[in-house]
């Protein structure tokens, strides 16, 4: 397809399609643990996993040189490992997982050689059995608990400040902020930092002279705790959004990741202890994965879906998600809703190495499109926003646009589509009749 110079702007500009850029095809999700491959626009694909978490865990561990190792419970809640990472930092320990009243023999091969060990939750969590286990194997225990979650991250804080004083803490919310907890767990990690459990709403040690950060939105970290912490908010709508505000700030111009499935935690928790260069980017179907575009290697823990894991190696190749096929055009603020997901930021704009390539706007009423450059991955974004929005003629408003037009308005789909060409490019408004 051949577009006209004068096309080079504004609106959906549909025009901008045809840059000679090749296309990438999405990667094989054939992958062996360990192994790891890569061709030209195709990140590298490495799995460290094994048959279910302990195993995983224990493969992480590897990735360590540590003579003291930390045991969590993970197998109905997440409580009291929360806190772990910061301790897991400041000993240069792994986390690894047990049962309540078993240790596994996976976990327990990883123990061989180590002189210290610390169970992070009391005995209802982690029971005298495991304990003594270990005892009989001369390996010296250390229990950490607390009457509750917050009450066992503040007694975990009070340890680590014994191994090194405490500078900096991280809050997040014990009953809500699972998530936000997993996307800091690796700078506590790195930086030897506590994470501090809260109900959101207040916490109860004195945190003056300490740098703190809350984590997480305002429905799960409150503006008064901010504020009488004197605190820096990093949080977002959601898990996602909050994840990637981490990565941002803590991990800048980053090419490499690690991804963790985002509905079930442990891989996150347990993978924070060798996150120190590479973030890890929770991942779902569907979810935000555009902090992935043109990276060089993507790791995966323990594992996640075929679909997301797809979606992953797509956006880190730049190419486009594939067209959502409907017989009924996508409610305008439906599509609204996809944006992001589509490579768009926040504010509707589509950056490609660092150039604008063009915006899209959508309400409840119209969509709007502007395009300024050209390549093939953004043209095929295009494409596949106008066959959302046009199921049956949206390729018939690629091609026009594609091609020197003269401004005109159709009918497609129930729908008015105006096209026009403007001094910057091409501009495209689509709105329900």
């Amino acid at each position: 397809m051949k577009i006209s110079k004068k096309i080079l702007g504004v609106g959906v500009s549909l025009g901008l399609l045809v840059f000679c850029t090749p296309s990438v095809d999405a990667l094989s999700t054939g992958i062996v643990n360990g192994n790891t491959s890569r061709s030209v626009g195709k990140p590298i694909i490495e799995k460290i996993g094994g048959k279910d978490r302990y195993e995983t865990a224990t493969k992480i561990a590897e990735k360590l040189n540590y003579n003291t190792a930390i045991l969590v419970n993970s197998d109905k809640t997440l409580a009291d490992g929360l806190s772990a990472s910061g301790l897991a930092g400041a000993l240069n320990a792994p986390i690894l997982l047990t049962q309540k009243n078993d240790l596994p023999l996976v976990t327990l091969d990883k123990l061989i050689g180590v002189k210290k060990v610390y169970i992070i939750g009391g005995t209802g969590t982690v029971s005298e059995s495991v304990s003594k286990v270990l005892k009989d194997r001369e390996i010296e225990v250390i229990r950490i608990s607390g009457n509750d979650r917050i009450e066992t991250s503040y007694n975990v804080a009070k340890e680590i400040n014994k191994i090194n004083p405490i500078k900096k803490v991280v809050l997040t919310n014990a009953f809500k902020g699972e998530p936000d907890s997993m996307s800091i767990a690796p700078i506590a990690f790195k930086e030897k930092s506590p994470i501090i459990l809260t109900d959101g709403n207040s916490v109860s040690i004195n945190l003056k002279d300490i740098e703190s950060y809350a984590i997480g939105g305002t429905g799960v970290m409150s503006d008064k705790l901010v504020k009488e912490t004197n605190s820096v908010r990093l949080g977002g709508k959601d898990r996602f959004d909050t994840n990637k505000i981490v990565i941002n700030k803590y991990y800048p111009n980053v090419k490499e990741f690690y991804l963790a499935k985002s509905d079930v935690l442990v891989d996150s928790l347990t993978g924070s202890t060798i996150a120190k260069d590479a973030p890890i980017v929770l991942v779902n179907k569907g979810s935000d994965k555009t902090i992935l575009k043109d990276a060089t290697k993507l790791t995966i823990l323990g594992a996640i879906p075929d679909a997301v894991f797809n979606e992953c190696t797509d956006v880190a190749s730049n190419v486009a998600p594939k067209p959502e096929i409907s017989n009924k055009p996508m409610p305008l603020n439906e599509f609204k809703s996809k944006l992001s997901s589509l490579g768009f930021d926040s504010s509707g704009v589509y950056w490609e190495n660092g150039q604008k390539m063009g915006v899209a706007y959508a309400t409840s009423g119209e969509a709007t499109f502007s395009l300024r450059q050209n390549s093939a991955s953004f043209n095929s974004v295009i494409k596949n926003c106008l066959n959302m929005l046009l199921p049956t003629g949206g390729n018939r408003v690629y091609n026009i646009v594609s091609s020197p037009f003269s401004n005109q308005t159709i009918e497609v789909d129930g729908r008015i589509v105006s096209m026009e060409q403007t001094s910057v490019g091409v501009g495209i408004k689509i709105y329900n009749k």
